[in-house]
């Protein structure tokens, strides 16, 4: 996989992989390791922005799944190459911070190891962070180590109390573990340097530009290579400066600039225009900065190669995304390159596309795949081809299922004409009920007032677009909707319509009702609204509501059903134990007969059962449910439909009395779980079901009239088993 696999792929074999790894497949997290150590350059900052991002956002949920306490071997190799890569996020440093604590798990103040480290500090440069790791690795009592100011020392007492370094150089210092670990160069021990050092062996003669890079291989330093560090090192400790010099005093080696070109660098560039496949075509286009007007091209051939590319019938759906996504490089990178006198064979190669049903246009999620992977520079202009080749309504309305970062070049792309359209297909979307953090954020960002007074004063809507289930690419919109919602004084005013106090009141019903914050959220949110408006204090403080217990009321059917039951279990079941009974005595010995012990047994449990009866029945009153008034809220007697979040699955519960529990009917005491979690609640609360899964109130009613009648008739004993009704 990693052979295969860079770390630039973007592919959906990548995707797959973040995927397991989340889930805790161990293979899967090796081969990330794997792919992120043979990364390069190394760090993510030199990295193309669209493949930073992806990595990313597709490792959080493996962050996620990870144990805070202490992180296994496979974990901690993933997390380590992470760090080595520099990816960025709270909870990747959350994860650093874990792993620095297993790298040192004897060091006695953790947290202090953590600060100096600048692990959990977001304004500390991680490539810093993990320079500064390096460096604690080696800091060992008698390692060497050098200071510009100070020259060379040597590590005494390391206290990891205080935190606190002491090193001797011509006098004792203590220095601060941080301080310590950003202006000090150490040396590793059991290298050639430190036996230098110690003078226990002495270099051997060699040109300077060799033993510089001994000595460079043997040092590690969380601020930039010394120029010279054999004579920092060296001299005076071990060395005089002309001792040095004649220890050096060998020839160079020639240097690789002059040993002249390569067979590779010497062959001839082939032109893109001879291009065989679109891969060829897209790499070779990278290297072209730009085309003469007045040249000539042989471009037939290109044609013929663009159009074989668009429509792949194979079923290899990696390979299909392979095939668009060099499809869409090549077509940006001819866009912005060609001069204008190749126009129009441009536009003749669109439209060949087109009639081709090029599979990136035809496809809808292909399109999104390919867009979403494509580099930061090549979106416009892939945006541009896009909008020539299917026409500006196309790009819009894919547009509006496009992570948010996409959506400028969406703007940039569109001709003045059709500036427009962009906002009325956002607001038609989430009409549609097609919410996502990504258009909430654009409309926020956008001029568009009238949107932001229709959408962002909407606290239900917005808490409904957080519950939406997100990853990749599109968690980015998702936190920055959410920080802002949390942080941000001019969003949280237009939320609440500047202070309106029914908007000030849904935002409060949202925050206290759905499940969305945990306790800290919610209650920093609160606070912030009584800032802003004290006046509404009383919106926000906790009421404790003191209902009246439950009456212990039934429907008439199920109560002359119990009561049946009751009656039957007295007059012949009972009855026919105790003849039972007899008749086993008068078969002599008790202590071997069978017979007797089970009717024994028997005994014991009608009594039980007998007893349960008349404890069910216990000042219980039939009702009819008839005068029960439904409005808004679920109360016993009413008919509730909720709507899971994931999955939309909808269910519909009848809540009644104390023995009205019919599975198959959907009736329920109010006695049930389920029950106790709708009670009291209104239309559009979000209540987590006792399956743990979220589901919103869609509909209260009124019982319906058939129900009612088959409520009040009279029931026939065995009915129970018949129709389900559970004892209770």
């Amino acid at each position: 996989m990693a052979e295969s696999t860079m770390y630039s792929s973007m592919t959906d074999e990548l995707s797959m992989l973040f995927i397991s790894a989340g889930d805790g497949d161990l293979g899967a997290v090796g081969k990330l390791t794997e792919i992120l150590r043979l990364a390069e350059p190394r760090e993510c900052g030199d990295w193309d922005e669209d493949v930073r991002l992806y990595w990313e956002n597709g490792l959080q949920e493996f962050a996620k799944k990870c144990d805070l306490k202490r992180l296994n071997d496979k974990h901690r190799e993933l997390v380590s190459a992470m760090l080595n890569c520099c990816l960025e996020g709270t909870m990747f440093r959350n994860l650093y911070a874990i792993l620095a604590k297993d790298e040192f798990p004897n060091y006695g103040d953790p947290a202090g190891l953590i600060q100096a480290l600048g692990i959990r500090d977001e304004k500390e440069p991680l490539p810093q962070v993990n320079r500064r790791l390096a460096v604690m690795a080696h800091v060992k009592r008698d390692a060497f180590c050098f200071a510009p100011a100070f020259g060379v020392g040597v590590v005494g007492t390391v206290d990891d109390f205080s935190n606190e370094v002491k090193v001797t150089f011509q006098r004792r210092q203590t220095l601060g573990l941080r301080n310590f670990l950003d202006s000090m160069l150490l040396v590793k021990m059991d290298t050639e340097a430190h036996k230098w050092l110690l003078k226990t062996e002495r270099p051997k003669k060699m040109p300077l530009s060799v033993l510089n890079e001994k000595i460079q291989g043997a040092v590690c330093s969380a601020f930039p290579p010394l120029m010279n560090p054999a004579r920092a090192l060296l001299v005076p400790h071990v060395m005089s400066d002309v001792q040095l010099r004649n220890l050096t005093a060998v020839a160079e080696s020639p240097k690789a600039d002059e040993a002249g070109p390569s067979p590779a660098d010497s062959s001839p560039e082939q032109s893109w225009e001879q291009s065989r496949s679109l891969k060829e075509l897209s790499e070779r286009m990278k290297s072209v900065s730009s085309l003469e007007e007045g040249k000539e091209y042989e471009v037939d051939d290109l044609r013929a190669v663009l159009i074989a590319g668009a429509k792949r019938d194979s079923e290899d759906i990696k390979r299909k995304g392979e095939e668009a996504l060099n499809l869409a490089l090549s077509l940006a990178e001819l866009q912005q390159k060609l001069p204008a006198p190749m126009s129009q064979w441009f536009s003749d190669v669109l439209a060949d596309l087109v009639a081709k049903e090029a599979d990136v246009w035809m496809d809808h999620q292909l399109f999104l795949d390919t867009s979403d992977k494509m580099p930061g520079r090549q979106v416009l202009p892939w945006f541009k081809v896009t909008c020539s080749a299917m026409g500006a309504d196309y790009l819009v309305e894919r547009t509006c299922y496009l992570p948010y970062r996409l959506w400028s070049n969406t703007e940039k792309a569109l001709p003045a004409s059709e500036a427009g359209l962009l906002p009325k297909a956002v607001a038609q979307a989430l009409d549609n009920e097609l919410i996502s953090a990504d258009a909430l954020l654009w409309i926020w960002k956008s001029k568009y007032a009238d949107l932001k007074d229709k959408y962002l004063t909407n606290p239900n809507l917005l808490f409904r677009t957080f519950q939406k289930g997100v990853k990749g690419t599109y968690l980015k919109a998702h936190r920055d909707l959410f920080k802002l919602m949390m942080d941000d004084e001019k969003f949280q005013r237009h939320l609440m319509r500047n202070g309106n106090e029914k908007s000030v009141s849904d935002f409060v019903h949202c925050i206290k009702r759905l499940p969305l914050l945990d306790a800290s959220d919610r209650q920093s949110l609160v606070v912030k609204i009584v800032r802003l408006y004290p006046q509404y204090l009383y919106l926000v403080e906790e009421k404790k509501v003191v209902r009246a217990a439950l009456p212990r009321v039934t429907s008439w059917r199920c109560l002359r059903l119990r009561q049946l039951q009751l009656q039957h279990l007295i007059d012949v079941m009972i009855p026919e134990n105790a003849r039972a009974l007899a008749d086993a005595r008068s078969r002599g010995d008790l202590r071997e007969n069978s017979e007797f012990k089970y009717a024994k047994e028997q005994q014991a449990l009608l009594r039980k059962e007998q007893a349960r009866y008349e404890q069910s029945l216990l000042n219980v009153q039939g009702t009819d449910f008839r005068d029960v008034v439904v409005e808004d809220e679920v109360v016993v007697g009413s008919q509730v439909t909720v709507k899971y979040v994931i999955g939309g699955e909808k269910a519909t519960y009848c809540i009644l009395g104390l023995l009205d529990t019919i599975p198959e009917r959907r009736l329920v005491s109010f006695e049930t779980e389920v029950a106790k979690v709708l009670l009291y609640r209104k239309q559009g609360d979000i209540v987590e079901m006792p399956n743990g899964a979220d589901a919103e109130i869609v509909k209260v009613e009124a019982l319906s009239e058939d129900l009612l009648e088959w409520l009040n008739g009279t029931p026939e004993l065995g009915e129970d088993k018949a129709s389900g009704v559970m004892e209770q």
